[in-house]
């Protein structure tokens, strides 16, 4: 007699990882309580060097997504620690977007940029 024993390799978790995926999003740029700069997909940029900055780099920001796909299917990161990479990732885009700036590439204003991700407000 055969006998067949069936495991779960981990589909259970990656199902779960996705359907915390689309209860995320990503946010780039100054954000407090009331978000003064910021750039999310689907969201327009309040400010050109923002939009300009991302739009000039989306083949970046499609890598770090897919990277980030990639290790939630590996299991090495949860939905919410893959996507900070891709946040993180476009705060970064948005800085250097702006180093030949002035007025706005240095002190307070370079140093409030971030990415980060956060339950989504559809």
């Amino acid at each position: 007699m055969i006998k067949v024993e069936d495991k779960d390799l981990g589909f259970d978790v990656l199902a779960k990882s996705m359907e915390e995926l689309v209860t995320l999003e990503v946010r780039a740029g100054v954000i407090g309580d009331e978000a003064v700069l910021e750039y999310a997909p689907g969201v327009e940029a309040r400010t050109g060097f923002m939009r300009d900055s991302i739009d000039a780099n989306s083949d970046r920001i499609s890598s770090a997504a897919e990277s980030a796909i990639g290790e939630m299917v590996d299991q090495d990161k949860t939905a919410r620690e893959a996507l900070q990479f891709v946040a993180d990732d476009a705060g970064d885009i948005i800085i250097e977007g702006i180093e030949d700036r002035d007025l706005i590439s240095t002190g307070a204003m370079r140093d409030s940029i971030i990415g980060e991700v956060q339950d989504a407000t559809r």
